[in-house]
């Protein structure tokens, strides 16, 4: 057995770091640049082991307990050293780290661009390209942000693909100058190897050790600072180079220096540089590990009813446990966005995409998590709540060992361990819940209550939005052709009348004719002064008009053209909106009932009352047919003018295994229908 020297302690160094409102003990290795966390009474036996070493009159080495816990330091001291000079990393197709130079011998020559640019001159320019990015934003509407539709595109996954590690590499620089311009030795430069794609990173950690808590939040914020900066610089030079492949370049530059930043990087639920920032801003540097050891611990807890794990002791600790399951749902949330939208393209690329992708972000923590449910009681060097003993950036210290005299639900067989937990799960999931989906619905302007023009006709007047009466204008239009036609009808009316006495002194038979001429010049008289009648749109009843053109004259309106919605006072408003297609079977079989909120009025409705339409129409991105419902309100439309309303439909219950294929069915029909709108337009040749 290499037992560890005591010489090793004269190449640590220590430091007393403020950790909220207490203090955070800190050694340094200076041969590796690794950082431990100690407690106080490691930390004093410690220092009395080395004062004692150099000699120091007066002072005893540690012993009995404190003397056990040095030399467990030691040993992790000198087994992360092994495994930094010596030891062989595992092939990990997963993840991988390679350390290529040390920086901090380049830092005295990047100490001039740090102080230039880790000062006021650089949030000054900041707020210049800010300025210049909303003013040219509110010039083109906002229009750059349609690239984000198309996130998923081949295009853009491309560009991401190529200009993603030179975008990182610019990243690592803003942290690199704000750690040179505060004093931090940056040690190294490498890459990792993320699913065997390149990202370089940079070793700060130096900063955990030298740096006070203000400059560590500024280091971890540098990168998010240059990719902001970035991406305005991006949209700025999107905004001028309309019509050429740079201007789609820098579109999709602008989208992932921002979505990355947002999403990802600036996310204090993520554990990269906002959650570093967060961590320190919040005085707990080692937030990520706690909540982790505390979630692990109310996991246990509920999967062995109460046999293991702990339940949270306190309010930090529910807090703790809290912001652990808070970053488990947000990675879950953040993969299932990214496969609905990536894994019904490239002909089955893309859903390979998502399983490695699940792989990567899942792998390790369910594999520890499964670790610590089983709990074998033979396992050494954890403690209550299922942690271990860290070699680096934890806790140095040990914690306590596992409780002894295994009890009697422990000396159970693993399986019947398991099996009481699934039990309890069986009988939840036998528990029926109602289907239900939520549908937002207006007046049924489209059908019930559209007012629209019967003949072409030129715009002269339109009434604006207000309250109106039975036979009010509402507006007027004239039609030149028409009058025209009446104009010569009335002339040759007036010849025919004139002809028709001239005929009765002629004979029988010219008279007859003469008549029958005048009559068909009547009839058609009748016919064209309706028409420009009807060019002049009436209120039909009371109620509330909205018009739906502007006040232009001279405004060409087509037949059957809307020229607005009349709301009426009558006792029944008719509201609709679409339907989810899913959901129509539910609806013609099971639906038990409806009601309806607008604004914080609910309205219980009949689902005998309710309608069905199918729309036709054809969505092509989901493959989904349309359907419409219609229901009826005892209120007056005029009432509810401009106001949209929710409807909550709900179905007969089933338990959730009913729910879970549900969900499953319809996922399927959706990706099975994405797919095929995705291999077409492979085939169109889009």
């Amino acid at each position: 057995m290499d037992l560890p020297r005591l010489a090793l302690l004269k190449q640590i160094e220590f430091r007393l770091s403020q950790e909220g409102d207490g203090a955070l003990y800190l050694a340094r290795d200076r041969s590796t640049g690794k950082i431990f966390s100690l407690s106080r009474p490691l930390l004093a036996a410690l220092r009395s082991a080395r004062a004692s070493l150099s000699g120091q009159s007066g002072i005893a080495p540690p012993t009995g307990n404190r003397a056990r816990d040095l030399f467990q330091f030691l040993h992790i001291l000198q087994d992360v050293r092994k495994s930094e000079t010596h030891g062989r990393k595992s092939f990990n197709p997963v993840f991988m780290s390679f350390a290529l130079f040390d920086v901090g011998r380049f830092q005295a020559r990047l100490a001039p661009m740090a102080r230039l640019l880790v000062s006021p001159l650089f949030p000054a320019l900041m707020a210049v390209l800010a300025l210049a990015c909303v003013v040219l934003g509110v010039r083109n509407d906002w229009a750059i942000m349609d690239t984000f539709d198309h996130v998923f595109s081949l295009e853009a996954i491309l560009t991401f693909g190529l200009m993603a590690p030179f975008l990182k590499i610019i990243h690592e620089l803003g942290h690199v100058l704000t750690a040179t311009r505060y004093g931090v030795a940056v040690r190294k430069a490498g890459v990792f190897l993320i699913s065997f794609y390149p990202l370089p990173y940079v070793d700060c950690t130096d900063a955990d050790f030298s740096a006070p808590r203000r400059h560590r939040i500024a280091i971890s914020l540098a990168g998010i600072v240059v990719d902001v900066t970035i991406g305005m610089i991006a949209f700025i030079g999107w905004h001028f180079t309309r019509g050429t492949y740079l201007h789609t370049l820098l579109g999709n530059v602008f989208v992932f220096s921002t979505l990355n930043s947002v999403l990802f990087n600036a996310n204090p639920l993520v554990k990269l540089d906002g959650y570093f920032a967060f961590a320190d801003a919040i005085g707990n540097r080692n937030l990520y590990t706690k909540a982790s050891a505390r979630l692990s611990g109310l996991t246990r807890y509920l999967f062995t009813l109460g046999q293991g794990g702990a339940l949270p002791r306190s309010r930090g600790d529910g807090l703790m446990a809290a912001y652990g399951a808070a970053t488990v749902l947000y990675r879950l949330n953040m993969l299932f966005n990214i496969a609905l939208g990536l894994a019904p393209k490239y002909l089955g690329a893309g859903l390979v995409c998502v399983v490695w992708g699940a792989i990567v972000m899942f792998h390790a923590p369910l594999q520890a998590m499964v670790l610590k449910l089983i709990d074998r009681p033979n396992d050494k060097g954890k403690d209550k709540d299922g942690g271990k003993v860290t070699s680096s950036g934890g806790t140095a210290s040990p914690t306590g060992g596992e409780t002894s005299g295994p009890n009697r639900f422990r000396r159970l067989h693993p399986g019947l361990r398991a099996g009481v937990p699934l039990a309890v799960l069986l009988l939840l999931s036998l528990i029926p819940l109602p289907f239900s989906t939520v549908v937002p619905v207006t007046l049924d302007e489209a059908q019930s209550y559209s007012v629209s023009l019967s003949q072409d006709g030129f715009l002269k007047e339109i009434r604006p939005a207000g309250r109106v009466v039975a036979g009010e204008v509402l507006g007027r239009f004239v039609n030149p052709g028409t009058e025209q036609e009446l104009a010569v009808n009335l002339l040759e009316l007036r010849e025919a009348a004139l002809a028709l006495q001239t005929a009765r002194g002629l004979g029988e038979a010219k008279a007859q004719a003469a008549l029958k001429q005048f009559r068909t010049l009547e009839a058609e008289r009748k016919q064209l002064e309706g028409e420009i009648d009807s060019l002049t749109v009436k209120a039909a009843q009371d109620g509330y008009f909205i018009p739906h053109m502007g006040r232009t004259a001279d405004l060409l309106v087509t037949s059957g053209h809307t020229v607005g919605a009349l709301y009426p006072d009558g006792p029944m408003a008719l509201f609709s909106g679409v339907f989810p297609e899913r959901y129509v079977s539910m609806f013609q079989e099971s639906l038990v009932g409806a009601e309806l909120r607008i604004g914080e009025t609910y309205h219980r409705l009949d689902p005998a009352t309710l309608r069905l339409q199918t729309i036709l129409s054809f969505e092509e991105a989901s493959g989904s047919r349309g359907y419409r419902v219609l229901l009826p309100l005892q209120a007056a439309p005029s009432a509810h003018v401009g106001e949209p309303g929710l409807v909550r439909f709900r179905f007969a219950a089933g338990n959730s295994w009913a729910h879970l294929a549900f969900w499953y069915d319809n996922l399927l029909a959706n990706y099975r229908q994405s797919q095929l709108a995705d291999r077409e337009k492979y085939l169109a040749g889009e």
